[in-house]
């Protein structure tokens, strides 16, 4: 198993063991220890309170990542690469730390300068900045923007979904749950990619969501937010707090629920 592909594992049993079933937590030999500590294939991975991926990272690379550890190496350059470009899990400040933890010598190469140009890229959805705006269309046809409908002092959760995309559709159950347990209090946004209205109310209208469906659109520019926050597929979530920066990228299951709990109480 990759290095990353480890990471997002670890990721996911953290997020998600509480909707494993015991078979699935038997064959990955995991098991929950007090303290909501994890252990997976004889290994503590980390707290179920973590937030993830970043908290997670020391654990399976020694040394800031493991990157410092090989930083002469060029697979640093293409581990950085992986990791950064869920740029959302860090701030600006650590983005440039892990550059900074890369050897002199890559530094005139190519591929660092490619690196440099998509690490512009990723600390515009760095952790604790502004958010993205970009066009979208309500049900009742009217475009706008995704500010249009962030709303101020409290939480916002851009869902970035489609219609045939199952795994987007099997999170609405829980969304909707969060909804009525929280109310207003919690302002979710589900941004869908359906290029066709037909399909996309036909979704809502099986799925019934209790809570504020759009459609994404081109702009001016012929892009979407797809464009601007470089998906690499979907679901994408991204929550947001009451002054409009980002706190969390892929928030959702258990690691959605923690978020909530930590804000605004169980």
């Amino acid at each position: 198993t990759s290095p990353v592909r480890f990471i997002r594992r670890k990721e996911y049993f953290l997020a998600k063991f509480d909707y494993l079933s015991p078979r699935f937590q038997t064959f990955f030999q995991l098991k929950l220890h007090d303290g909501g500590f994890l252990e997976y294939n004889g290994e503590i991975i980390g707290s179920r309170r973590q937030e993830g991926l970043r908290d997670s990272l020391p654990g399976v690379f020694p040394s800031v990542g493991g990157v410092g550890t090989h930083s002469a190496s060029p697979v640093a350059l293409k581990v950085l690469d992986n990791l950064l470009g869920y740029a959302s899990s860090f701030t600006a400040d650590e983005i440039d730390g892990w550059m900074g933890t890369l050897a002199p010598e890559l530094k005139c190469t190519e591929a660092y300068r490619a690196l440099e140009e998509k690490i512009a890229v990723y600390k515009e959805t760095a952790k604790g900045e502004k958010f993205i705006d970009f066009r979208v269309v309500d049900l009742n046809g009217k475009e706008g923007m995704l500010s249009d409908y962030v709303q101020p002092g409290k939480y916002n959760l851009l869902e970035v979904w489609a219609s045939l995309c199952g795994h987007c559709r099997v999170e609405v159950p829980h969304l909707k749950i969060l909804r009525k347990k929280y109310g207003d209090r919690f302002n979710i946004i589900a941004v869908s990619t359906d290029r066709t209205d037909k399909e996309w109310r036909k979704a809502m209208n099986a799925d019934k969501p209790n809570y504020l469906q759009l459609r994404a659109v081109k702009d001016d520019k012929g892009k979407d937010v797809g464009d601007y926050y470089r998906l690499r597929g979907i679901p994408y979530s991204l929550v947001i707090d009451g002054e409009g920066r980002i706190v969390s990228e892929n928030g959702r299951g258990a690691k959605l629920d923690v978020l909530l709990e930590e804000q605004y109480g169980k």
